[in-house]
């Protein structure tokens, strides 16, 4: 399997058992296709959590990525370096903010999903009461034909 994941990060249902013996021998069924149909499925109130806070870190990281250029913005002034005028002195803090930026989303990410295993394992596999899992299928609804 290529870099994907083959188990699920909540569960740990390993999802190479969902691919057909063929299938996997000549590696055309990546285990990454099953795991948004086991997420959806078994872990709705994880994707609501972790869609939530997709904005959130966001902003966190376009902020945090000012503050270092802030800081880089100091550390040049002290040391006497002069940037040119115009673009071409932009693009040392273009570097230091899209490299910051992924930051608080990676590590809201990894904390996150600490936190709601422990969650998920202290309510016996349960899901959350508090957020909504829908259970029906999209055809289903009033409607939709």
């Amino acid at each position: 399997m290529s870099g994907e994941r083959s188990n699920c990060p909540i569960c740990g249902h390993d999802f190479r058992s969902d691919i057909s013996e063929g299938a996997r021998l000549v590696h055309t069924s990546p285990s990454g296709m099953f795991k948004t149909l086991h997420l959806q499925e078994n872990h709705a109130d994880y994707l609501a959590w972790k869609k939530s806070k997709f904005k959130p870190s966001i902003v966190a990281g376009i902020a945090t990525g000012i503050i270092f250029d802030f800081l880089l913005a100091l550390v040049l002034h002290y040391y006497g370096i002069k940037l040119p005028q115009g673009r071409a002195g932009a693009w040392p803090f273009l570097v230091v903010l899209f490299s910051v930026l992924p930051v608080p989303w990676l590590l809201l990410n990894r904390w996150g999903l600490r936190r709601f295993r422990r969650e998920w394992n202290e309510r016996g596999g349960l899901p959350s009461s508090n957020l909504p899992v829908s259970t029906s299928n999209s055809k289903d609804t009033v409607g939709y034909e």
